[in-house]
Protein backbone atom coordinates (compact mmCIF):
# COMPACT_ATOMS: atom_id res chain seq x y z
CA UNK A 1 0.00 0.00 0.00
CA UNK A 2 2.91 2.09 0.62
CA UNK A 3 4.71 1.56 -2.38
CA UNK A 4 0.86 2.53 -4.17
CA UNK A 5 1.02 5.66 -2.72
CA UNK A 6 4.27 6.78 -3.48
CA UNK A 7 4.16 5.76 -6.93
CA UNK A 8 0.48 7.85 -7.46
CA UNK A 9 2.18 10.87 -5.67
CA UNK A 10 5.26 10.99 -8.26
CA UNK A 11 2.68 11.15 -10.95
CA UNK A 12 0.47 13.49 -10.14
CA UNK A 13 3.72 15.54 -9.18
CA UNK A 14 4.77 14.69 -12.83
CA UNK A 15 1.62 15.61 -14.84
CA UNK A 16 0.30 18.39 -12.80
CA UNK A 17 1.68 21.76 -14.05
CA UNK A 18 1.97 24.45 -11.61
CA UNK A 19 0.54 28.49 -12.06
CA UNK A 20 2.37 31.59 -11.33
CA UNK A 21 1.44 35.08 -11.45
CA UNK A 22 3.09 37.30 -14.60
CA UNK A 23 2.99 41.44 -13.58
CA UNK A 24 2.87 43.41 -16.86
CA UNK A 25 3.70 47.49 -16.66
CA UNK A 26 1.25 49.83 -18.33
CA UNK A 27 1.39 53.43 -19.63
CA UNK A 28 -1.03 55.70 -18.48
CA UNK A 29 -2.67 58.61 -20.44
CA UNK A 30 -3.43 61.79 -18.86
CA UNK A 31 -5.62 65.16 -20.06
CA UNK A 32 -5.95 68.09 -18.01
CA UNK A 33 -9.48 70.00 -17.32
CA UNK A 34 -10.65 72.94 -16.08
CA UNK A 35 -13.32 72.52 -12.90
CA UNK A 36 -15.95 72.64 -15.63
CA UNK A 37 -14.42 69.98 -17.60
CA UNK A 38 -13.02 71.45 -20.62
CA UNK A 39 -10.33 70.12 -21.84
CA UNK A 40 -6.70 72.25 -21.99
CA UNK A 41 -3.82 71.95 -24.20
CA UNK A 42 -1.95 69.70 -21.28
CA UNK A 43 -1.82 66.01 -21.81
CA UNK A 44 0.37 63.10 -22.75
CA UNK A 45 1.26 59.63 -20.96
CA UNK A 46 3.58 58.13 -18.58
CA UNK A 47 6.22 55.58 -19.32
CA UNK A 48 4.68 52.49 -17.93
CA UNK A 49 6.58 51.70 -15.10
CA UNK A 50 7.56 55.20 -13.88
CA UNK A 51 5.92 57.09 -11.31
CA UNK A 52 7.15 61.00 -12.20
CA UNK A 53 5.51 63.82 -9.97
CA UNK A 54 5.28 65.92 -13.88
CA UNK A 55 1.85 65.55 -14.20
CA UNK A 56 -0.12 68.58 -14.67
CA UNK A 57 1.19 70.62 -12.85
CA UNK A 58 -0.37 74.52 -13.08
CA UNK A 59 -1.00 77.07 -11.15
CA UNK A 60 -4.32 77.06 -9.15
CA UNK A 61 -6.44 79.45 -9.36
CA UNK A 62 -8.88 80.53 -5.81
CA UNK A 63 -12.51 80.30 -6.80
CA UNK A 64 -14.86 79.98 -3.50
CA UNK A 65 -12.77 76.77 -2.58
CA UNK A 66 -13.96 74.63 -5.76
CA UNK A 67 -11.81 72.79 -8.11
CA UNK A 68 -9.57 74.95 -9.81
CA UNK A 69 -8.40 71.61 -12.50
CA UNK A 70 -8.71 68.26 -12.35
CA UNK A 71 -6.84 65.41 -14.29
CA UNK A 72 -8.64 62.20 -16.10
CA UNK A 73 -6.37 59.50 -16.36
CA UNK A 74 -6.86 56.62 -18.45
CA UNK A 75 -5.09 53.17 -17.90
CA UNK A 76 -4.17 50.94 -20.92
CA UNK A 77 -6.31 47.95 -21.00
CA UNK A 78 -5.45 44.14 -20.31
CA UNK A 79 -3.88 42.72 -24.05
CA UNK A 80 -4.48 39.15 -24.46
CA UNK A 81 -1.31 36.98 -23.59
CA UNK A 82 -0.68 33.41 -24.33
CA UNK A 83 -0.53 31.02 -21.55
CA UNK A 84 -2.04 33.29 -19.18
CA UNK A 85 -5.79 34.60 -17.99
CA UNK A 86 -5.68 38.21 -16.98
CA UNK A 87 -6.73 38.82 -13.22
CA UNK A 88 -6.80 41.98 -11.69
CA UNK A 89 -5.49 45.67 -12.18
CA UNK A 90 -3.36 47.59 -9.83
CA UNK A 91 -2.14 50.92 -9.39
CA UNK A 92 -1.10 53.73 -7.32
CA UNK A 93 -1.28 57.48 -7.29
CA UNK A 94 0.63 60.29 -5.84
CA UNK A 95 0.30 63.93 -4.89
CA UNK A 96 2.35 66.82 -4.04
CA UNK A 97 0.89 70.07 -2.91
CA UNK A 98 2.39 74.01 -2.40
CA UNK A 99 0.37 76.23 -0.53
CA UNK A 100 2.49 79.83 0.19
CA UNK A 101 2.26 83.64 0.12
CA UNK A 102 2.24 86.97 1.17
CA UNK A 103 0.43 90.34 2.13
CA UNK A 104 1.95 93.48 1.89
CA UNK A 105 0.36 97.39 3.02
CA UNK A 106 0.12 100.22 0.61
CA UNK A 107 -0.48 102.14 3.45
CA UNK A 108 1.83 102.06 6.05
CA UNK A 109 0.62 104.81 8.64
CA UNK A 110 -2.61 102.63 9.41
CA UNK A 111 -3.14 99.54 7.47
CA UNK A 112 -3.23 96.45 9.54
CA UNK A 113 -3.50 92.98 7.93
CA UNK A 114 -5.15 90.82 10.70
CA UNK A 115 -4.81 87.10 9.11
CA UNK A 116 -2.93 85.59 6.32
CA UNK A 117 -3.71 82.00 5.35
CA UNK A 118 -3.44 79.44 2.51
CA UNK A 119 -4.06 76.07 1.24
CA UNK A 120 -3.91 73.54 -1.54
CA UNK A 121 -6.17 70.54 -1.61
CA UNK A 122 -6.20 67.45 -3.65
CA UNK A 123 -8.73 64.35 -4.09
CA UNK A 124 -8.17 61.47 -6.31
CA UNK A 125 -10.81 58.97 -6.81
CA UNK A 126 -12.24 56.55 -9.15
CA UNK A 127 -15.39 58.63 -9.71
CA UNK A 128 -15.24 62.43 -10.19
CA UNK A 129 -16.94 63.12 -6.90
CA UNK A 130 -17.23 60.08 -5.21
CA UNK A 131 -14.73 56.58 -3.64
CA UNK A 132 -11.95 59.35 -3.42
CA UNK A 133 -8.72 57.58 -2.74
CA UNK A 134 -7.26 60.39 -1.26
CA UNK A 135 -8.90 62.73 1.59
CA UNK A 136 -8.37 66.14 2.50
CA UNK A 137 -6.83 65.62 5.59
CA UNK A 138 -4.17 63.38 3.72
CA UNK A 139 -3.68 65.68 0.76
CA UNK A 140 -3.77 69.08 1.92
CA UNK A 141 -0.67 71.74 2.60
CA UNK A 142 -1.79 74.53 4.37
CA UNK A 143 0.75 77.89 4.90
CA UNK A 144 -0.65 80.18 7.98
CA UNK A 145 0.29 83.36 10.01
CA UNK A 146 -0.77 86.43 11.74
CA UNK A 147 0.03 89.69 12.41
CA UNK A 148 -1.33 92.70 14.17
CA UNK A 149 -1.08 96.49 14.88
CA UNK A 150 0.22 99.26 13.29
CA UNK A 151 2.61 98.58 10.86
CA UNK A 152 5.78 100.23 12.04
CA UNK A 153 7.91 100.15 8.41
CA UNK A 154 7.05 101.45 5.16
CA UNK A 155 4.70 98.98 3.32
CA UNK A 156 5.41 95.92 5.62
CA UNK A 157 5.05 92.47 3.88
CA UNK A 158 4.02 89.58 5.46
CA UNK A 159 5.09 86.47 4.23
CA UNK A 160 3.84 82.54 4.94
CA UNK A 161 6.15 79.63 5.45
CA UNK A 162 6.05 77.85 2.49
CA UNK A 163 4.33 74.40 2.68
CA UNK A 164 4.82 70.87 1.27
CA UNK A 165 2.67 68.20 1.31
CA UNK A 166 3.18 64.51 -0.61
CA UNK A 167 0.90 61.63 -0.42
CA UNK A 168 1.76 58.12 -1.73
CA UNK A 169 -1.36 55.55 -1.85
CA UNK A 170 0.60 52.27 -2.69
CA UNK A 171 -0.78 49.66 -4.70
CA UNK A 172 -4.63 49.45 -4.54
CA UNK A 173 -6.52 46.59 -6.58
CA UNK A 174 -9.29 47.52 -7.95
CA UNK A 175 -9.15 47.10 -11.74
CA UNK A 176 -10.11 50.81 -11.93
CA UNK A 177 -9.28 51.88 -15.72
CA UNK A 178 -10.16 55.36 -15.15
CA UNK A 179 -9.27 57.64 -12.19
CA UNK A 180 -10.06 61.61 -11.78
CA UNK A 181 -8.09 63.96 -9.70
CA UNK A 182 -9.15 67.21 -8.39
CA UNK A 183 -6.94 70.08 -7.38
CA UNK A 184 -8.63 73.27 -5.33
CA UNK A 185 -6.61 76.50 -3.66
CA UNK A 186 -7.85 78.24 -0.76
CA UNK A 187 -6.53 81.32 0.09
CA UNK A 188 -7.64 84.39 2.21
CA UNK A 189 -6.34 87.42 4.13
CA UNK A 190 -7.97 90.06 6.05
CA UNK A 191 -6.86 94.15 6.30
CA UNK A 192 -8.58 97.40 6.43
CA UNK A 193 -8.49 97.28 2.61
CA UNK A 194 -5.19 99.46 1.92
CA UNK A 195 -3.59 95.87 1.49
CA UNK A 196 -2.39 93.32 -1.62
CA UNK A 197 -1.86 89.53 -1.41
CA UNK A 198 -0.29 87.71 -3.81
CA UNK A 199 -0.82 83.73 -2.89
CA UNK A 200 1.58 80.44 -4.62
CA UNK A 201 -0.52 77.28 -4.82
CA UNK A 202 0.32 74.33 -7.00
CA UNK A 203 -0.83 70.51 -7.08
CA UNK A 204 1.34 67.82 -9.17
CA UNK A 205 0.14 64.45 -9.72
CA UNK A 206 1.67 61.21 -10.60
CA UNK A 207 0.52 57.53 -11.27
CA UNK A 208 1.79 54.14 -12.09
CA UNK A 209 -0.30 50.84 -13.29
CA UNK A 210 -0.39 47.33 -14.27
CA UNK A 211 -1.83 44.18 -15.20
CA UNK A 212 -1.77 40.95 -13.13
CA UNK A 213 -2.12 37.87 -14.74
CA UNK A 214 -2.07 34.26 -14.22
CA UNK A 215 -0.76 31.23 -15.82
CA UNK A 216 -2.66 28.95 -17.19
CA UNK A 217 -1.69 25.43 -15.75
CA UNK A 218 -0.51 22.82 -18.07
CA UNK A 219 0.06 19.21 -18.09
CA UNK A 220 3.39 18.26 -18.79
CA UNK A 221 4.82 15.60 -20.61
CA UNK A 222 6.98 13.24 -18.38
CA UNK A 223 10.80 12.57 -19.80
CA UNK A 224 11.74 9.44 -20.90
CA UNK A 225 14.20 9.03 -17.73
CA UNK A 226 10.63 9.12 -15.43
CA UNK A 227 8.86 6.91 -17.60
CA UNK A 228 11.74 4.48 -17.03
CA UNK A 229 11.30 4.87 -13.32
CA UNK A 230 7.82 4.66 -13.26
CA UNK A 231 7.71 1.10 -15.18
CA UNK A 232 9.92 0.07 -12.59
CA UNK A 233 7.77 1.31 -9.94
CA UNK A 234 4.68 -0.58 -11.63
CA UNK A 235 6.88 -3.51 -12.00
CA UNK A 236 7.59 -3.71 -8.30
CA UNK A 237 3.71 -3.20 -7.46
CA UNK A 238 3.16 -6.30 -9.53
CA UNK A 239 5.90 -8.72 -8.00
CA UNK A 240 4.61 -7.91 -4.65
CA UNK A 241 1.06 -8.71 -5.42
CA UNK A 242 2.18 -12.04 -7.05
CA UNK A 243 3.82 -12.74 -4.29
CA UNK A 244 0.95 -12.11 -1.93
CA UNK A 245 -1.06 -13.82 -4.21
CA UNK A 246 1.30 -17.19 -3.92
Amino acid sequence: MKKLLVVSALSASVFAGSASALTVDQSVSWVQKTAAGVATSLSGATTAGSLVYDIAQTPLNDVNNQPSYRVDFSITGPATIAGFTFDHTEWQIGTINFAGGSATSSNPGGSVISTLSSSTNSIVGTTLFGSQLVTSAQSVATAGGSFTGSPQLANPTISLTDATTTFLSGWLNNNALNLFALATALDSFTSDGNSASTFVNYSQFAIQARHVYNEIPTTQVPEPAMLGLMGLGFAAMGATRRRRQA
